[in-house]
């Protein structure tokens, strides 16, 4: 697979790209709530026994991946750069506006990965939380922000694809978590520079491996539900990372990864706003 460069870079400390959780009021009536919830139809159909062991696999690999590659961007950011908010993330009013269910799951795949980003530069985030509270609630996406604090970025990781492992609809953890990382590769490539000199090769590594995990785990989910054939093409085809023919995943440097995200830039801000069309 040519496709190994990974664009999960940005961990983004305690909800990162795989705690998508949601801003109820009250732990136990929003338990109960998401007890009785369904996810949506076109996720109900049954995956084979031996793939899903294959996933459940990779799920495993993926998380602790994401552990061991994190950089938290309250890690990185110097009192100077903190005074310079940043004007490219996603407008939480702006989710009111979307109509089908493919926009809200983008939508919702920003909103949590730009969390500990406004967190970080000491923007409120009240009127994020209210819009993920949203559209959590339409998607029918059930967790609970309370449980995502007590966790680990790994444990966060886990729970949310067993959670959506006991429903048999897998794809959707795996579908969020490709609008999240195309939207990480955007964030990255509008402000690369907090990045440059700060990144090791160890983590892209790390991350690399995840993102091959993630890459697997999708073509084998579309043997059995073509659905989610849109959804890794749409992740190949987004920019998100680099396209090395013939270059091992293990090959490419931090450095080398940072000069991707500037050269392409454009293009990943296409694809990502393309996730809202």
């Amino acid at each position: 697979m040519n496709t190994k460069k990974v664009t999960l870079i940005m961990a983004l400390s305690l909800s990162v790209l795989l705690a998508v959780t949601s801003c109820r009021n009250g732990k136990a009536a929003g338990q109960s709530k998401q007890d009785s919830q369904e996810m949506p139809d076109e996720y109900k159909t049954q995956i084979a026994d031996s793939i899903l062991e294959a996933v459940d696999s990779l799920a495993q690999q993926y998380a602790a991946d994401i552990k061991d590659g994190s950089l938290a961007i309250e890690s990185l950011l110097t009192d100077r750069e903190k005074v310079r908010k940043p004007k490219y993330l996603f407008n939480p009013a702006d989710a009111d506006r979307l109509i089908t269910r493919h926009q809200k799951t983008a939508a919702l795949a920003f909103l949590i990965t730009e969390r500990p980003m406004r967190i970080a530069y000491g923007m409120p985030v009240d009127e994020a939380d209210r819009a993920i509270a949203r559209l959590l609630s339409d998607l029918n996406y059930p967790l609970d922000i309370d449980v995502m604090k007590e966790l680990s970025i790994s444990e966060n990781t886990r729970r949310v694809y067993e959670m959506c492992r006991e429903k048999n609809q897998v794809q959707y953890f795996w579908e969020v978590q490709t609008d999240a990382m195309i939207n990480v590769s955007y964030l990255i490539a509008s402000n690369p520079d907090i990045y440059y000199t700060r990144l090791t090769d160890e983590q892209v590594m790390k991350h690399s491996s995840a993102f091959d995990g993630m890459m697997e785990a999708l073509e084998r989910i579309a043997v059995d539900d073509r659905k989610m054939q849109r959804v890794l093409d749409d992740f190949r085809s987004s920019g998100a990372g680099p396209l090395v023919t013939g270059q091992h995943s293990h090959g490419l440097t931090a450095k080398d990864f940072i000069r991707f995200h500037v050269e392409n830039g454009r293009d990943m801000t296409e694809r990502r706003n393309g996730l809202l069309r």
